[in-house]
């Protein structure tokens, strides 16, 4: 440790969409960087939709030409209400104010993290996979307790922490600052299944948000003939619920009319599987030596598909944090502190707040009734889009958004008890 050979500039745990991303630039920027990836890739995870906005992130990085060759293009939203007397409403991503880029993709994560890993590796960071990273400990120099594959301990140092350890959320965990959040506790049961139409025309990609009583069901192309289909409810739906995962989800299925004649000839291709506790966040985000991006910082239900957007984009902004502290250059780092933290709660804060309401009436029902009074629907389509961190009048048409959303909720009509 006394020798600054066997001190690496940054290490990064996690070898996610936020991990590689922050590990590719800095190593870009002629940095030393080490990334720790506890499982190997492919690996499955849940998260395939992506945002139009992800799009200049992927073409900085160099991978956007695998990433369009291994996607579904998605040109819109298309929103349904559970009655069969429920008309579906597609938001169009080329409505979108300013000049956020009119599609984005679905994409089975095991493909896109594979890319993004690779790319890393390219770009000259030492990704080592099966590297269990089990304890951080903050000093003058980071000290990094890691489990190699052989079964080992061993400990590594560096002068800065990216944890990128996505709902692991381990440095969180390990100083108890991680909660969940109390205004959204949310739940998914979710499988890929084959043998469902797609939608026609440029639509055959969107996905698909599909209202019941209790949340809402997701449909993800993937392909020709592979879906990804989720329920996101409440956790107290799940656990009262006596039967198999596997008929919890085509129950629920079944509450939506749109949705079970869609996937009446479904074949599933996997038990489904479960993820809870789905929301939380960290009182810490950020430190002397450290910083926390993508999931390990905060994590907000997926229904606007914004968590490989946030991950990365909250990546690409911590490079900075990390390139100051490396500079040794401290008033300067502890302005970055701020601006990073400032810029990740008003985008969070612009999903959180359509989240928080998403299963409301109101929600439904400006949703499916959607007017463009003051540029309010392309305001939800920028948001929609992953348009949040920009002051502009993106902000302003969702400020009219929720004026009227509370105007909905006190005159719309009580449903009978």
């Amino acid at each position: 440790m006394d020798h600054k050979a066997d001190i690496t500039d940054v290490i990064v745990i996690g070898g996610g969409p936020a991990g590689t991303t922050a590990a590719t630039l800095l190593a870009r920027n002629g940095r030393n960087v080490t990334l720790l990836e506890r499982g190997s890739h492919p690996r499955f995870h849940i998260g395939e939709s992506l945002l139009p906005m992800n799009l200049p992130i992927f073409e900085e990085l160099g991978v956007l030409d695998a990433v369009d060759k291994a996607g579904v293009r998605k040109n819109a939203a298309i929103f349904s209400g559970p009655s069969i007397k429920a008309r579906p409403t597609r938001f169009a991503f080329a409505n979108a104010l300013n000049d956020s880029p009119p599609h984005a993709y679905q994409i089975e994560r095991a493909k896109l993290d594979k890319i993004l890993f690779d790319n890393c590796r390219n770009a000259g960071v030492t990704a080592l996979e099966n590297h269990d990273v089990t304890k951080v400990i903050f000093g003058d120099h980071q000290s990094v307790s890691v489990k190699t594959p052989d079964g080992n301990k061993k400990t590594l140092h560096c002068r800065y922490v990216l944890d990128a350890s996505g709902q692991q959320s381990l440095v969180s965990r390990q100083n108890k600052w991680r909660s969940a959040n109390k205004q959204h506790n949310a739940a998914a049961v979710f499988a890929h299944f084959e043998g469902i139409p797609l939608d026609d025309g440029d639509a055959a990609g969107d996905i698909n948000v599909y209202w019941f009583d209790e949340g809402w069901i997701w449909f993800i192309p993937l392909g020709e003939n592979l879906m990804s289909i989720g329920l996101v409810s409440n956790p107290g739906y799940i656990k009262t619920h006596k039967n198999s995962l596997d008929e919890l989800l085509e129950n629920t299925i079944g509450k939506n009319f749109s949705a079970r004649k869609r996937a009446r000839n479904a074949r599933q291709l996997f038990p489904a599987k479960s993820t809870a506790n789905y929301s939380y966040t960290s009182a810490v985000r950020s430190g002397p030596g450290f910083a926390l991006i993508g999931d390990a910082h905060t994590f907000i239900d997926p229904v606007f598909s914004s968590g490989v957007y946030l991950a990365m984009s909250g990546a690409q902004q911590a490079v900075p944090l990390a390139e100051l502290w490396l500079d040794e250059n401290l008033s300067g780092y502890r302005k970055a502190q701020k601006r990073y933290e400032k810029s990740m709660q008003r985008a969070i804060r612009s999903f959180s707040w359509f989240i928080y309401r998403f299963t409301t009436p109101e929600m439904e029902y400006l949703f499916q009734n959607p007017r463009n009074i003051f540029g309010v629907e392309q305001g939800v389509v920028s948001m929609l889009a992953g348009d949040v961190y920009r002051r502009s009048s993106i902000h302003i048409r969702l400020g009219i958004f929720k004026f009227i959303y509370f105007l909905t909720r006190f005159f719309m009509p009580k449903a009978d008890s």
